[in-house]
């Protein structure tokens, strides 16, 4: 009885172990995602920059 006892314990142990590693994996993912969807934005946000400020300092805009 006692070792069952362990042996359940032990697969328990087991259980939890690789459902953290599992949700390690997930959030380390989902961490990659977002900073990929970040760089993309900051590409974004600098091309939009470099136009506006190219556009305004256009000698040939009709400001």
């Amino acid at each position: 009885m006692l070792a069952q006892q362990r042996t359940d314990s032990l697969l328990a142990r087991q259980d939890n172990a690789y459902s953290n590693l599992m949700l390690t994996q997930v959030a380390e993912h989902l961490d990659s995602q977002r900073q990929k969807e970040n760089s993309e934005e900051d590409g974004r946000l600098s091309l939009l920059h470099e136009v506006v400020l190219n556009a305004r300092l256009d000698p040939t805009s009709a400001d």
